[in-house]
């Protein structure tokens, strides 16, 4: 995983730059198999979600069975590598301070969006949310509470709640959710690499900071573009367009979009559960989100996350000097600006503007279509952040 990568060269950066000397292992358990170990765990992950949200036509029972066995087969082969492969003094604090502990936060996220961030939940929550701005509903696990305080972000989660008080405390549990299921991960592999090396500098609480803002951007894409139909990715296919709605999970979008449009597909979906409103609407439904100003709202959202994340980038010199690692991790930061699926929405609009309507297709498909075999599709990386937009001098 290229984070985890980027990540070690510049807790190693760093610590030069202040002159602390670090127990660097070997190398190749910060290149190689940490990485290795992320994408494994991301898979896990993915992998109960689309079980958990019947994603790529999870529908026939036999399925579920193999699905569920397949499941459970990656995580005992995860950790047989972790067995078979780490340097022994490693194993106890990678199988139980990373694993373990990542699996158990993404588990208690899933659980916050089967039981919380439901529009059942969302509608029987208005005198909820009618408590003052400041509380923050207890999930009753003092653990669970400090962990997801978010205690750097507070100040932007605060604001962003001001957008929507009648919202705010659902709001709240929405965010919650995101760092359990997405910033977790990134939080806990960040504080792996830097306590492996045992680096204890100055800049351990940004790069945990960054972590945690570059998780939420990422859940909050996730979240947006799931309006949006495009050619699948590994966790993604094209006919799980829109699911979010289809499970009644209410995301930042809905909550922006909510009361808009009272006698729109959404709205008559979500009050019904009827699938009529939306087998084959997904068209109509995108044009309803963005035309409400729900989805560009939430868009805007992810900018924030993504400009106030590379506030925590630190380093010394200008821009011309800035180390390579610095400039990957900023470059990440532009998936919130900038991903295939965006391009979608900027189509859209546009369209939208000129009292015409946008048939949202395939984009990466139509494109190589008309090149005629003259350009092949660019890559998922290339396509989800390519510009620097964020790599600004203060």
């Amino acid at each position: 995983m290229f984070f985890a990568e980027q990540c070690f060269e510049y807790v190693k950066y760093h610590a030069q730059e202040e002159n602390i000397p670090l127990k660097i292992p070997d190398p190749k358990l910060f290149t190689h198999q940490i990485p290795l170990l992320i994408e494994c765990l991301m898979t896990i992950m993915y992998h109960d979600n689309l079980f958990l949200d019947q994603k790529n036509n999870l529908e026939s029972h036999q399925i579920q069975i193999n699905m569920n066995l397949g499941g459970q087969l990656l995580r005992s082969r995860t950790m047989r590598y972790i067995m078979k492969y780490m340097d022994e003094q490693y194993k106890c604090d990678i199988m139980y301070y990373y694993v373990e502990r990542a699996l158990e936060y993404v588990e208690q996220g899933q659980y916050i969006a089967k039981n919380f961030n439901t529009h059942d939940f969302f509608i029987k929550s208005k005198r909820f949310n009618t408590e003052p701005l400041a509380a923050s509903p207890s999930f009753g696990n003092a653990h669970l509470d400090e962990f997801t305080a978010m205690k750097e972000h507070r100040q932007l989660i605060d604001d962003i709640k001001k957008d929507v008080p009648q919202h705010a405390n659902y709001l709240e549990i929405y965010f919650r959710r995101l760092y359990l299921i997405s910033s977790s991960l990134f939080r806990l592999t960040a504080e792996l690499i830097m306590n492996l090396l045992d680096y204890q500098g100055a800049q351990r609480k940004n790069i945990i900071a960054y972590s945690e803002g570059y998780g939420m951007l990422m859940q909050i894409v996730n979240d947006n573009v799931d309006f949006i139909k495009d050619r699948g990715t590994l966790h993604k296919s094209s006919d799980d367009v829109q699911n979010d709605l289809r499970n009644a999970t209410i995301t930042l979008p809905l909550i922006y979009h909510a009361g808009k449009n009272s006698n729109g597909y959404i709205e008559k979906y979500l009050a019904s559960r009827n699938t009529y409103y939306i087998d084959g609407q997904h068209n109509h439904i995108l044009k309803e989100i963005i035309q409400s100003g729900a989805l560009p709202r939430s868009v805007y959202v992810g900018e924030r996350w993504a400009k106030h994340t590379f506030g925590f980038l630190h380093r010394h010199g200008s821009k011309k000097t800035a180390p390579k690692c610095y400039k990957n991790l900023a470059d990440m930061l532009n998936i919130a600006r900038r991903n295939r699926y965006y391009k979608h929405l900027d189509k859209a609009q546009d369209a939208y503007s000129k009292g015409k309507f946008y048939l949202c297709k395939d984009f990466c498909s139509s494109k190589r279509q008309h090149s005629k075999g003259k350009q092949t599709a660019p890559s998922e990386r290339s396509t989800m952040g390519t510009t620097t937009s964020f790599q600004t001098v203060s």
